[in-house]
């Protein structure tokens, strides 16, 4: 079915029936473009996105980043993280405690 089509009338002035053109071909570029994957597959992630993927804090990833704690990439004031460095990320995190080790809780004080 040409949508295009269905829209023309004869009665309609030449222009309008060149625009309902030009937007049906804009229209099937734009589709085009937004059905293509990502060109990018190493694109940077913000802060807020890699927090919400790790379940942490923005502000701690970014704290941690200006540290040098973990790696990062930082364009004037803004953190990114692409996926090298979240893989970095995660063999830091199993270097420093081990694939399998669980979070021991703190031991609280005795007072008296």
């Amino acid at each position: 079915m040409d949508s295009t089509n269905d829209l023309r009338s004869e009665n309609a002035p030449d222009w309008t029936n060149d625009l309902i053109e030009h937007l049906a071909a804009l229209s099937a570029i734009l589709q085009r473009w937004l059905d293509r994957p990502p060109q990018d597959p190493d694109s940077l992630l913000t802060a807020e996105q890699l927090g919400e993927l790790l379940q942490l804090s923005p502000r701690t990833l970014k704290d941690q980043a200006a540290a040098g704690e973990l790696p990062h990439h930082r364009l004037g004031k803004h953190y990114r993280f692409s996926r090298g460095d979240i893989q970095k990320i995660l063999k830091l995190t199993q270097e420093a405690h081990g694939p399998d080790s669980k979070r021991i809780p703190a031991r609280r004080s005795k007072s008296g």
